[in-house]
């Protein structure tokens, strides 16, 4: 009886420095990123993570299990967001995940809970555009294991390779779904004179981030202005790009093509575009890539020696009430030249 009481009070013993052991050599916590570059602009790409419903399409929940359920809280885009999983015990288990703050195309964090063992972990998105129109992802899952059982459970159970495997997945589907509406192409540069233009302008001076709307609001004045003395464009809208002297901010003046000048009202001017040689490059994608065709413009213009002579200005010959498949839109680059 002694003797097997000794046995008994070993193997405790033995348990007890064993689990202490493994306590101290274990990791205090999980912390994996992956990164991931992708060909397209940094609103689609946060869209993708931001929206939980897009998440059936590229999460690698759903690649390993195909039986896994979802439901949804009162809201599934931005702040607040909440959806819960349901799946296969041996692959996916069940868990909820919330945004707990949302800033529009820059970063996401996401409060994510397991109904097992593991502690909560803190997932954070983060969006940062890059040159030649990539946009940088990084995703990080962080937890901390304060709880001795957490810990060892953790040495045993969890393969942070495994998860980092999964986030490279997942960011590879997100790039396949981004750059699948990132296709863009150019028509090759010509040397062209272009006509004169009598155009109703309004100048805009905004940031990067109000563009759109500036733009939006900027024409409905213009179409205002014209409507209210029966008038009509007589061509294409046109946006000049002219040199801002804070490069955070863009000066641009955006127009209609009118035949004749008209009245105008505050803020609004009628202008003239003489005529002039040019370089012209056609644009066929999003506006959000149209830098490239700039690029293939500005090269033609370095290799034949030319030199640029003014502002270059956009025609949008195909506008986005006109069609909602961005790879369909035309814009006209046009370049001054001397």
């Amino acid at each position: 009886m002694k003797a097997a009481f000794k046995i008994l009070i070993s193997f405790i013993v033995l348990i007890l420095l064993l689990g202490t052991t493994i306590y101290f050599i274990a990791p205090s916590e999980i912390n994996v990123t992956q990164e991931i570059k992708i060909f397209s602009p940094k609103k689609i790409v946060f869209d993708q993570v931001n929206n939980f419903k897009k998440w059936h399409a590229w999460s690698p929940r759903v690649a390993k299990d195909s039986s896994i359920s979802y439901e949804y809280g009162d809201t599934n885009i931005g702040n607040a967001a909440f959806y819960s999983w349901s799946g296969s015990p041996e692959l996916t288990g069940k868990g909820t995940m919330k945004i707990l703050n949302s800033a529009p195309a820059d970063s996401i964090i996401i409060d994510l809970k397991f109904n097992t063992w593991r502690s909560n972990s803190t997932l954070k998105w983060e969006f940062k555009s890059t040159e030649q129109g990539f946009t940088k992802v990084s995703w990080n899952s962080y937890e901390s294991l304060s709880n001795p059982f957490q810990r060892i459970m953790t040495y045993f159970m969890v393969d942070t390779a495994l998860i980092a495997a999964d986030f490279l997945y997942g960011l590879e589907q997100i790039k396949a779904i981004c750059e699948a509406d990132s296709k863009y192409n150019t028509t090759a540069a010509e040397v062209v004179t272009s006509d004169e233009m009598l155009i109703l302008s309004k100048k805009i001076a905004c940031s990067y981030a109000e563009i759109e709307t500036e733009m939006t609001n900027g024409y409905a004045a213009l179409l205002d202005a014209l409507a209210k003395q029966m008038k009509k464009p007589s061509g294409y809208p046109l946006c000049i790009r002219h040199n801002a002297e804070d490069p955070n901010m863009l000066s641009i003046e955006i127009g209609l093509p009118i035949e004749e000048k008209i009245e105008i009202e505050e803020g609004i001017t009628c202008a003239k575009i003489a005529s002039t040689k040019t370089v012209k490059v056609i644009h066929h994608g999003p506006h959000s890539l149209i830098n490239k065709s700039y690029e293939a413009a500005n090269k033609y213009i370095s290799d034949n020696s030319l030199e640029k002579n003014g502002s270059p200005w956009e025609n949008y010959i195909t506008s986005p009430s006109e069609s909602e498949d961005k790879t369909k839109w035309l814009t006209e680059i046009i370049i001054p030249i001397k």
